[in-house]
């Protein structure tokens, strides 16, 4: 299963090698869960001393694991004609990018994503950043990977539930930009995993996001789309963080915020209820949560976003749903307008 991607990998570094001259050293961060199923495939073509393994999940996502992994690079005598190979998922991803951004003023990096969430998402755009003070991400950088090596063969070993997280950031992308994706979606089958038509499906969320990126690659304006359901997403995401023992995925929370936020964008007098019904139905028919009894703690919610990286003077701009397909950022919203969309969700379910 990995020795097509091992090609890929070699071909890559063996580009970058070309590109700038040569790499003095070439350094692999991964974590335990990939370890358990690819180690073997790594070490057959890096040593053992030349790979950093993280314990997975966000927790591994802060500024102390940079500077551990920072305090292991110096010692292996980093350079800044090394390279990082980050192969794991968006904790990787992120992590791995903002190390290698930062260390003696950045390093070249490759991303091999293993997850759904980053092969569609978080590999892409190069976006960095670690957690901090119980908020995501809110430490980063931007710096662009040298290349992204994307192969639907690691989704076969991924668990369901981190399948799922990865479909919430291809729906947010049909949502926000394609509305005839958003069909396309609806009409794979998760049972069967059927890995050609899987490939399909990531190609055009990349296409989507890169898209994006390319005409605001510091999210001055447009790339402010790539937004929509991470406000109350990242609020709902860091409350459980801090207070859950089996805490909700990325793309759970992501799901959430998109529901909410689909309501709210009825709310600020964007869009009609056709919006919220076809936000509910693409994530419910996936099984996704469109909602979570987090929510009804407003007062840490509010204070939660009211500190999300995006706001500026405590303003928060928010990227809601002019219609399917329709994203649009920049939109103002009272705290009233937010409260009575969550509201609205709760009644409904509950009903």
């Amino acid at each position: 299963m990995a020795v097509e991607v091992l090609e890929s990998l070699k071909q890559v570094a063996a580009q970058l090698g070309q590109t700038v001259k040569l790499h003095s050293s070439v350094f692999i961060l991964t974590d335990r869960n990939v370890w358990d199923h690819y180690g073997q495939w790594l070490l057959e073509s890096y040593p053992r001393e030349d790979i950093y393994i993280l314990e997975p999940g966000e927790g591994s996502k802060s500024l102390h694991a940079a500077s551990v992994i920072s305090d292991w690079l110096i010692s292996r005598k980093v350079s800044r004609d090394s390279l990082i190979i980050n192969v794991g998922g968006g904790v990787v991803s992120d992590l791995g990018g903002f190390v290698a951004s930062i260390i003696k003023r950045g390093i070249s990096f490759v991303h091999v994503p293993t997850s759904l969430m980053a092969q569609v998402d978080a590999a892409h755009g190069g976006k960095n950043g670690v957690n901090q003070a119980g908020l995501k991400n809110a430490l980063g950088t931007f710096s662009v990977p040298e290349a992204v090596i994307v192969s639907p063969e690691f989704l076969k070993t991924l668990p369901d539930r981190e399948l799922l997280s990865g479909f919430a950031e291809m729906v947010k992308h049909a949502l926000i930009y394609d509305a005839d994706y958003l069909a396309a979606i609806a009409e794979y089958d998760l049972g069967e995993r059927q890995l050609e038509g899987l490939g399909a499906l990531i190609e055009r969320s990349i296409g989507i996001k890169c898209e994006i990126v390319a005409k605001d690659p510091h999210e001055h304006d447009e790339r402010r789309l790539l937004n929509f359901g991470h406000t109350v997403g990242h609020a709902v995401e860091s409350l459980s963080l801090n207070g859950d023992a089996n805490p909700i995925t990325h793309g759970e929370a992501v799901a959430i915020g998109m529901s909410i936020e689909a309501r709210l964008s009825v709310e600020v007098g964007l869009s009609g209820q056709e919006v919220v019904v076809h936000t509910r139905d693409a994530l419910t028919r996936l099984g996704l949560p469109v909602y979570h009894p987090l929510l009804i703690d407003t007062e840490a919610l509010l204070s939660l976003i009211e500190g999300d990286k995006k706001a500026k003077a405590g303003d928060v701009r928010w990227t809601l749903l002019r219609g399917i397909g329709q994203g649009v950022s920049g939109v103002s919203v009272a705290a009233k307008q937010l409260l009575s969309a969550i509201q609205s969700c709760r009644l409904e379910l509950s009903a």
